[in-house]
């Protein structure tokens, strides 16, 4: 196949009221060698009918609801790009969005990834400016609710949130995309952990902005997000964390666990979703157990290397 220099990968899942001026914003990117796949979730809304009417998109339709992560997937089997770049549907990138972060990327064979600064729509607070992990063994998203003007500067962070982001295809070829049992929530900071084991760097790129309307499509606090955020928590820590990095950071990580359980078994009373999450994680130890082991393969960056990227989980970003 003949290679672009960016596939822009969306996916779409009812995503009427806003997947046009995702499109359009893509359409005035001042980067004019990409392509834009979007991949239909299984839409119920009207949204596949929208999209059918562009001419300059590649449209692929699903007829099952393969969760975020394998629509994206889905796209990424069908991408021509050098790099593969991740938007949401709900997202609207600024015209120079692409060109910023291919800069970085053309110019630095060790990153990776890129992250961009995400705002809220409608606001000038951040929704998120690249992803941290804490040495509690959770990721967050670096300065959440905090005003844009103080994420002026560009450099090396830990990740990139999935919604808006850009990855190296060479990187994906040796660690993967996403994992497709995350379905949605998570499977970024998987992917981010994986690559950081890999010994890839992550580049947050101020001047790659993106307008962001945070979880329209299932909602911050639903049964789906809190269900797929406690689960998903644990696939990313039992998958990726070495042993000796768990050894050392143990205390605060059950300190963690004592938080966690309270907030969702007792502050927001859904102890129901919160010990089926836990449920899933033992039926399958055994199946996850052999992904480990595949991430333990591809390791190459030393654990005290990793440990000293960790944020105090008390430390505010």
């Amino acid at each position: 196949m003949d290679k672009v220099k960016v596939s822009v990968i969306v996916v779409s899942y009812n995503s009427e009221a806003y997947i046009n001026k995702c499109i359009e914003a893509l359409q005035k990117q001042t980067l004019k060698d990409f392509e834009i796949i979007i991949v239909d979730n299984c839409s119920k809304d009207n949204s596949l009918n929208l999209l059918r009417e562009y001419k300059d998109i590649i449209l692929i339709q699903s007829d099952i609801n393969l969760g975020f992560a394998g629509a994206c997937n889905l796209g990424y089997k069908n991408a021509k790009g050098i790099y593969i770049a991740m938007l949401n549907p709900d997202a609207i990138a600024q015209e120079s969005y692409l060109e910023e972060q291919i800069k970085v990327l053309d110019n630095n064979s060790n990153i990776g990834i890129t992250a961009s600064k995400m705002i809220v729509k409608g606001t000038n607070i951040i929704d998120s400016a690249s992803d941290c992990y804490s040495n509690a063994f959770k990721s967050f998203k670096r300065g959440e609710g905090k005003p844009e003007h103080l994420f002026n500067q560009d450099g090396y962070v830990w990740g990139a949130c999935g919604g808006a982001c850009i990855y190296r295809a060479k990187m994906l070829q040796e660690i993967g995309l996403y994992d497709e049992d995350f379905f949605l929530i998570h499977e970024d900071s998987d992917l981010n952990f994986r690559a950081k084991l890999a010994g890839w760097d992550c580049y947050f790129v101020h001047n790659a902005i993106v307008y962001h309307d945070v979880r329209s499509s299932i909602g911050k606090m639903s049964d789906m997000a809190i269900f797929y955020s406690i689960r998903n928590n644990s696939l990313v820590r039992i998958k990726n964390i070495p042993t000796k990095l768990f050894i050392t950071n143990f205390i605060t990580y059950f300190m963690g666990l004592i938080i966690e359980f309270y907030v969702f078994s007792l502050k927001y009373k859904r102890p129901n979703l919160y010990f089926k999450a836990k449920f899933y994680i033992f039926k399958n130890k055994k199946a996850l157990k052999v992904k480990r082991n595949s991430i333990k393969a591809l390791t190459k960056v030393k654990v005290n290397l990793i440990n000293n990227q960790l944020v105090d989980v008390f430390h505010k970003i």
